[in-house]
């Protein structure tokens, strides 16, 4: 028998049998897709909230005060201060308001107010004093002075268009300005 004619018979390779190159190559592209899909899909969402129109306006606000409009819903609470947005992510009971947050207060003694719903539900929230207001947002705590909104231990100027989400735990998620 000649070596030539003689040939091994090729192993059948079944579909489930892929080289170690193929699987690398494979996990590879699947964690990248993975990692780049999450900030992704909340860059997407912090663009259509920020070019989103809530509905109210000041025509001259006044200069010691700080314009708020703010509302929930199924997907989420978005309540804007100046240029700041800030997105609640989670399902919200149905409502909002809008006013004036004021920031000047020579009382040490801190004035409140807020909007409730029809069913006690308090929506928004301050309190305020020495040049500055603290609220609270479906519960989510911020403090706002004359030209700043601060969200944990971030600033953030109320001149910039911003958008910032956050999650039910109070946590900033991801942050976009223009």
């Amino acid at each position: 028998m000649s070596s030539e004619k003689q040939q091994l018979p090729k192993p059948k390779r079944r579909w489930f049998q892929l080289r170690l190159r193929t699987l690398l190559v494979l996990v590879t592209l699947v964690c990248i897709a993975l990692s780049i899909y999450k900030p992704l899909m909340l860059h997407r969402k912090a663009v259509r909230l920020i070019n989103r129109n809530i509905g109210g306006f000041a025509n001259i606000p006044h200069p010691n005060e700080l314009f708020y409009d703010g509302g929930g819903s199924d997907d989420g609470a978005i309540i804007q201060v100046g240029l700041v947005k800030i997105a609640l992510l989670g399902s919200f009971p149905e409502g909002g308001s809008l006013g004036f947050i004021p920031i000047t207060g020579d009382s040490t003694y801190p004035e409140q107010s807020g909007n409730t719903s029809v069913n006690g539900y308090n929506y928004f929230s301050y309190s305020y004093a020495e040049g500055q207001a603290e609220c609270l947002f479906y519960e989510f705590p911020f403090l706002c002075t004359k030209r700043t909104i601060q969200i944990n231990d971030q600033s953030f100027d109320i001149a910039t268009p911003t958008v910032v989400l956050v999650d039910s735990n109070h946590k900033i998620l991801y942050t976009y300005s223009r």
